[in-house]
């Protein structure tokens, strides 16, 4: 396996902040209050998720070193 060339950098990488948080995700939702996770309409759910796919994505996919 080959990594890329500033490996020694996956901490700064926007994608990996993204996934941080798309991995902290569940967790948080399962402690959050019923009352909370009430707020949150269950059609909605799809679409959260939906959109932290893509949110990983275009952060994957855009120029990270600066």
């Amino acid at each position: 396996m080959k990594l890329v060339s500033d490996a020694r950098n996956w901490w700064r990488w926007n994608s990996t902040h993204v996934a941080a948080i798309i991995a902290v995700a569940p967790v948080a939702w399962a402690q959050m209050p019923p009352e909370l996770k009430a707020q949150v309409p269950e059609w909605a759910m799809p679409y959260i998720a939906g959109f932290m796919f893509l949110a990983f994505l275009v952060a994957r996919l855009r120029d990270q070193s600066a």
